[in-house]
């Protein structure tokens, strides 16, 4: 397979998506979204949100001495809820984590039979979850060091209460700030996107090891630097402009769904004045039969559409891989068996 430029990867990967949903059918569609979906939401890690008035220097009702104070008993809860919300992290990180083997090997193979995907993968798991702890401490120490100067300046002076002058130099370094933090994010962003597109690969299909995987993933960034930073520049273009695009297709269907399902709760709500106790009684079941279909078919649309966008993430990853990773490419585009050469003495 020749190596394709980030460009030229959109096409074949918007067949391979549209060759994974045939033949089209509802519950096909919705299953390799449920996979696609899983694998976005629980393959990941979410840092801690940085700042707030308790960091900078405001008042808080748990800042200071009032941490100190607090009941036992609250105290006892919310540790109980935190080690809760722990665990189901990383509950769902483990399977989201093994679920992105699962949509890789799927999405570059044409198997869509879950089940046999889902057991090969579970030894790649753990390596992937760790790759991306690292990345998660690697990015939090890079938070830290950036956003330790400010944070200490303004918990010492109090500038986050006391009225800031508003003078160039001021204004220049707030915008610096602003500056640094978004960069910081989208290299953030292009580090896990990276990690996931050119490192997993070598993880799933080739069981390698860390550092084989990630020492195969530097060579290749080394040998065509500007092609890798165009597919992430590309990868981040196609997803702006996807999200909104199905941000409107959903609108469009729930305003879709929703209208006739809002005539037949406007009936049942005037047939109420016309039942006594009976009609009232129906035309609130009605109502809330009404609110449970808008919102079963809010779920299914959501999941069907961004399931699908995501497959073909998945396939544009892979085919911008596939002509710089043999093994990859070769699933892609098997190539062409030999002919059988004749045997001596036979005629050609």
């Amino acid at each position: 397979m020749r190596a394709l430029s980030a460009t030229e990867a959109f096409t074949p990967a918007l067949e391979r998506t549209k060759a994974l949903l045939r033949p089209y059918s509802l519950r096909r569609w919705l299953k390799l979204s449920l996979v696609a979906v899983v694998a976005e939401l629980g393959g990941q890690f979410n840092l801690p949100p940085l700042g707030g008035r308790g960091v900078s220097g405001g008042h808080s009702q748990f800042s200071g001495g009032a941490a100190l104070r607090m009941q036992p008993h609250l105290l006892a809860l919310f540790t109980a809820l935190g080690l809760v919300l722990l665990v189901v992290s990383a509950i769902c990180v483990y399977y989201g984590s093994r679920m992105q083997c699962v949509l890789l090997e799927m999405t570059a193979t044409g198997e869509t039979t879950i089940a046999p995907l889902w057991r090969k993968h579970a030894s790649h798991t753990w390596r992937w979850v760790g790759l991306k702890l690292l990345a998660v401490l690697a990015v939090a120490v890079a938070l830290t060091i950036v956003l330790a100067a400010p944070i200490t300046y303004l918990a010492r002076t109090g500038g986050a209460t006391a009225p800031m002058a508003a003078t160039p130099a001021a204004v220049a370094i707030i915008l610096f700030f602003v500056l640094i933090v978004l960069l910081l994010i989208f290299l953030t962003v292009a580090l896990f996107w990276a990690l996931r597109d050119f490192v997993l690969p070598c993880i799933a299909l080739e069981d390698a090891s860390l550092t084989e995987a990630l020492a195969q993933a530097r060579q290749m960034v080394r040998a065509e630097p500007g092609a890798c930073l165009g597919y992430l520049g590309m990868k981040l273009l196609l997803t702006v402009g996807a999200a909104l695009v199905a941000e409107m297709a959903l609108a469009v269907g729930i305003l879709l769904a929703a209208l006739p399902l809002a005539a037949v709760g406007l009936l049942a709500w005037r047939l109420q004045y016309h039942g006594a106790l009976f009609g009232q009684a129906v035309a609130y079941t009605t109502l809330a039969l009404l609110a449970l279909a808008l919102l079963v078919v809010t779920v299914v649309g959501a999941v069907s559409v961004i399931g699908a966008l995501l497959l073909f993430y998945q396939a544009y990853a892979l085919y911008f891989l596939g002509g710089r990773y043999a093994v990859l490419g070769d699933l892609l585009e098997p190539p062409a068996q030999p002919m059988p050469q004749p045997e001596p003495g036979m005629p050609a």
